[in-house]
């Protein structure tokens, strides 16, 4: 149990270029107002200025919005430098503005409620920690993520194009978009130059990107492709472009590779186990820790449950009691469960389940009554329990033996 009255309390409202800071008591005296640069002179100005306006013998407590963005930077030089700082959500803050009896609004306000709200949630506010390793691995997520949406969009470019010239690509080869098909595009992007080749030459090319290329499979193709096909300017500016398309596909996918590796070694780095878990894999594990970074941000796994946005939201009034489906939390946390929970009921190609244990729990769910959504949801928030509990005892999943009533649990 804190003293209030030994503390005051600095809000701070983080914008682009500068932050605004209020310091106040615990009975709303403002001590100060100041404006500083987002930069190390400009936090070294705001510690100067708290540490002068400081009654001697209390200690100074910061609450700092958006901590994974533009807060960021002065969240994490404050708690180097060993200080206290408090997480505050902006919807928090925005509410205890909106408190006030008039609507001005500036950054002084919004700083000041900022430091209200950490004297009303002391005790459930998010303490900041240092964060680089959690930061750095969510830098190569999300560039990956980039780098793979920009990918999907070059092959649905390419698709229209290829089918305009190649009508039975597909059929050419297993993977459309393969070192070897990639190899055939740049080199033979209009069926015309193809007239002059023959089988042995077209295999001969192709045994340069794939192994054991048969000459067969260069008949194929072959026989699928209308050499006759007439030129025009189009077809000139079109072959520039597949080029340039394929060219620029080639390059996204070493980069991409570049990243899943930096990403690979990343997880070695880290104590923790989550690609033991059936479903997950070195990208989603990355997106997950990434995402929740030091578990001991959460008390619970409920609390890392409604983080993710996977917990139901309650919306109750007299006698009539609701739970909906949450809208809100981490997305992308919450998309990394998705997808495992997804996984673990799929179905192997041999026929077998992937996650035994998940898919009889899914299907007892359904048998309760509940849709396909609830019951998947439902598996989404025992993955939350299994999750949290890896990450906190930093442990490998064990898969329990199947048991009639038996519920997913971790070792």
């Amino acid at each position: 149990m804190h003293d209030f009255k030994q503390l005051v309390f600095v809000g701070i409202d983080p914008h682009k270029y500068q932050h605004t800071a209020v310091m106040i008591d615990h009975w709303g005296e403002v001590f100060f107002e100041l404006d500083f640069p987002n930069q190390p002179k400009g936090f070294e100005e705001l510690l100067r200025t708290v540490n002068m306006h400081t009654p001697t013998g209390r200690i100074a407590i910061f609450g700092i919005e958006d901590t994974g963005g533009f807060g960021r930077p002065c969240a994490q030089w404050l708690t180097s430098e060993g200080l206290l700082v408090k997480g505050v959500n902006p919807v928090m803050s925005c509410s205890q503005r909106k408190r006030r009896p008039h609507k001005d609004k500036s950054d002084a306000d919004d700083a000041a409620a900022v430091a209200k709200v950490v004297i009303a949630e002391f005790s459930t506010l998010p303490e900041v920690k240092k964060d680089d390793y959690y930061h750095a691995l969510r830098q190569l997520v999300n560039r990956r993520e980039q780098l793979v949406k920009t990918s999907t969009q070059c092959k649905n470019r390419l698709h229209k194009l290829l089918y305009e010239h190649y009508p039975e690509y597909k059929e050419f080869f297993s993977d459309s978009f393969g070192v070897t098909s990639l190899a055939f595009w740049h080199k033979y992007p209009h069926p015309s130059l193809l007239e002059n080749i023959g089988p042995k030459r077209l295999g001969s090319f192709l045994q340069k990107h794939a192994r054991n290329f048969s000459t067969s499979k260069a008949e194929h193709i072959l026989s699928l492709v209308d050499k006759n096909q007439a030129m025009s300017i189009e077809t000139e500016i079109c072959i520039s472009v597949i080029k340039q398309l394929v060219e620029q596909l080639q390059q996204l996918q070493t980069h991409i590779e570049e990243i899943e590796g930096l990403i690979s070694g990343m997880l070695k780095q880290s104590d923790t186990h989550l690609n033991t878990l059936p479903g997950v894999g070195d990208i989603t594990a990355a997106s997950i820790l990434s995402r929740v970074g030091p578990i001991e941000r959460f008390s619970s796994a409920s609390k890392l449950a409604r983080h993710a946005g996977i917990s139901p939201e309650e919306n109750s009034s007299g006698r009539t009691t609701r739970q909906q489906r949450s809208k809100s939390g981490d997305r992308q946390l919450n998309a990394a469960i998705h997808r495992i929970a997804l996984n673990q009921i799929g179905v192997c190609k041999n026929g077998t389940h992937r996650c035994p244990i998940a898919y009889e729990y899914y299907q007892r769910k359904i048998s309760e009554g509940k849709t396909k959504l609830s019951a998947l949801t439902c598996l989404k928030r025992r993955l939350c329990d299994i999750i949290y509990a890896m990450l906190r005892d930093k442990s490998n999943y064990i898969e329990p033996e199947l048991k009639d009533e038996q519920e997913l649990s971790v070792a």
